[in-house]
């Protein structure tokens, strides 16, 4: 179960708190105090608290930062944290291609995740040009070969 909340201004989305457990483990949570300029990361009875970039965001909010700050041209650096640490990833364009969804077709900007290595798992993110840079599809590979894939299924009015 994963949760965020958090503002948004001029700059895009600002996360506030993330939260995230999984099955019946202990809750990571992630807190951001942009006055402050810190983050403070909560999991397993340990504290840390680092200084925050103004570009760090959570598991959740960062694919849907795009929709506030499209993503630039060429290579895209994202910081983000899930509660237990921070992680630097890097996403490379592979350009433009119409994605068949559920919920229509869309002209979609495709980004793959750049590996750091052959245990890293894979994934890929297709942006909606045309209606604010929404995530249609979402494609990660686990090291195992585990394939989740999610696809939008409808957009509500």
């Amino acid at each position: 179960r994963r949760s965020s909340r958090g503002s948004i201004d001029a700059q895009g989305l600002k996360p506030v708190e993330f939260r995230d457990q999984r099955g019946r483990g202990t809750q990571a949570v992630a807190r951001f105090d942009w006055a402050d300029k810190k983050l403070t990361q909560q999991y397993e009875g340990r504290d840390e608290t680092i200084s925050l970039s103004s570009r760090v965001q959570d598991r959740l909010s960062f694919l849907y930062e795009f929709a506030f700050a499209p993503p630039p041209d060429g290579d895209i650096d994202v910081i983000v944290t899930d509660g237990r640490g921070t992680t630097r990833f890097r996403y490379k364009s592979e350009g433009r291609e119409t994605v068949k969804t559920p919920g229509g077709e869309f002209e979609a900007l495709h980004l793959v995740k750049q590996r750091d290595g052959p245990d890293d798992r894979a994934t890929e993110i297709w942006l909606a040009t045309r209606r604010n840079y929404l995530p249609v599809r979402i494609l990660v590979v686990e090291k195992d070969g585990t394939r989740i894939d999610q696809v939008l299924t409808r957009i509500g009015n």
